[in-house]
């Protein structure tokens, strides 16, 4: 991605604490923008030249009052809705609460996101979601219904944002990225912490994508002239067939 001309874009990566939001948060800052890194550690990895404040997705209080940050700062440029959470969590079985934090995260967190950006004075140029090919088709990952629900109604819910902005004369260009299998990340970390007895590698059949792989992506879609939208990109590791 080059560097832009003219004023730095702004922008604000969702879920910017570690793997995709981080390296995302990481890509931008070292292309010239000046990025507002919210998660809900309030933290980036080192060498990550963002701003970190605390805002947890799930929490529609801590949303609406980074929105009104951005407000008062003069507005945004670009969004990048990274945070999701996902974890072993099949449809049998005492994971409720397991099942309550994927869905609060992943659905009512897209769902806040997409709301506050829409209450913002000055809207944005450009909305981007990481979603995930296990919201596509059936996934191999076990116990991964929960995980792959929420992933393909976040999926539906950018898709009817761009309707209403349209049908609002709103020209935010939205861009669906949907990753394969990303090492290095919370999701791969931390999948099986509730069913330690039935972990074994997720990402052992091939080389996976990195968080910065996906990242670059992101970067990609955003340095598209304004009149160019990319409307989804599907990134998957060479050695996933499906």
């Amino acid at each position: 991605m080059t560097p832009p001309s003219g004023p730095r874009p702004r922008a604000v990566v969702f879920g910017a604490s570690s793997g995709i939001g981080a390296a995302v948060a990481s890509v931008l800052a070292d292309t010239g923008a000046t990025v507002v890194a919210a998660s809900r550690r309030a933290t980036t990895p080192a060498g990550v030249r963002a701003r970190a404040v605390r805002c947890d997705v799930r929490d529609a209080d801590q949303v609406a009052g980074l929105r009104r940050r951005l407000d008062d700062d003069g507005g945004v440029d670009w969004i990048v809705n990274a945070a999701g959470v996902g974890f072993y969590a099949p449809i049998s079985g005492e994971f409720v609460a397991q099942w309550r934090d994927i869905v609060d995260t992943n659905i009512v967190g897209t769902l806040t996101v997409l709301a506050q950006a829409r209450a913002l004075g000055r809207q944005p140029g450009h909305i981007v979601q990481i979603g995930s090919l296990a919201g596509t088709r059936p996934s191999r990952t076990p116990g991964n219904d929960v995980y792959a629900a929420t992933k393909a109604a976040g999926a539906q819910l950018l898709q009817r944002h761009r309707e209403q902005l349209r049908r609002d004369g709103i020209g935010t260009r939205i861009t669906l990225v949907t990753p394969g299998y990303v090492g290095d990340t919370d999701f791969t970390r931390n999948y099986y912490a509730h069913a330690a007895e039935r972990a074994r590698p997720l990402l052992d059949r091939f080389p996976p994508l990195s968080p910065h792989d996906v990242a670059r992506v992101v970067a990609h879609a955003l340095a598209q002239p304004e009149h160019v939208e990319l409307s989804e990109i599907v990134v998957r590791p060479v050695g996933q067939p499906d």
